[in-house]
C-alpha cells in the first residue's frame, strides 16, 4: 500500500545519500507527522515542527513529544544544517532558547522512568481532514556549498 510505497522511496533517497528533514506545520494530520518521522529515521534526517510560539500559520498541533526546545525557526534551520555538515548535534545558545520543555541534554530526553504522572493528551485538531503538512526535504550538503 501507500505506506510501503512510502518506505521504499525513503529507503531510495537514503541510498542515494540523501537525509530528509520534515517539517510538520499548522494542521498536519497525524498520518503525515507519522509519515514525515518515517523519512526522517530512515534517511538520517530529524523530524521538526511549529509551536504557537512561532506566530506562523493557523494554530499548531501540541508536539507528542515529552522533551524539545523552541528557538526561532531561521536559527533551528541553520543549526540543522550546520549539524549535518559537521556531523555532530549544534545545540542553541541558551540566549535563543523561547521555552523548553521536559529536561533534555545533548539532545537526550531526560525522563524519570519511575514517574506516574502521564503526559497530557494532545489537543484534537479542529480540523479533523487531512490538514496542511509541509515536508521541508534538506539534501546533505557540503561544508563547500555552506560556505559560498
Amino acid at each position: 500500500g501507500t505506506y510501503a510505497r512510502t518506505v521504499q522511496a525513503a529507503q531510495t533517497a537514503r541510498s542515494l545519500g540523501i537525509t530528509m528533514m520534515g517539517l510538520a506545520a499548522s494542521g498536519a494530520s497525524e498520518t503525515a507527522e507519522y509519515l514525515l518521522r518515517v523519512f526522517a529515521a530512515i534517511t538520517g534526517g530529524r523530524h521538526l515542527f511549529l509551536t504557537d510560539d512561532s506566530g506562523v500559520g493557523n494554530p499548531h498541533k501540541e508536539p507528542a513529544v515529552q522533551c524539545y526546545q523552541v528557538t526561532r525557526l531561521d536559527s533551528l534551520l541553520l543549526r540543522v544544517l550546520k549539524s549535518e555538515v559537521l556531523g555532530e548535534r549544534v545545540e542553541p545558545p541558551e540566549e535563543e532558547v523561547q521555552r523548553e520543555v521536559g529536561r533534555q541534554q545533548g539532545g537526550v530526553c531526560i525522563v524519570d522512568i519511575t514517574s506516574t504522572t502521564r503526559m497530557a493528551p494532545s489537543e484534537a485538531s479542529s480540523n479533523p481532514g487531512v490538514g496542511l503538512a509541509v515536508g521541508v526535504l534538506l539534501l546533505s550538503l557540503s561544508a563547500g556549498l555552506l560556505s559560498q
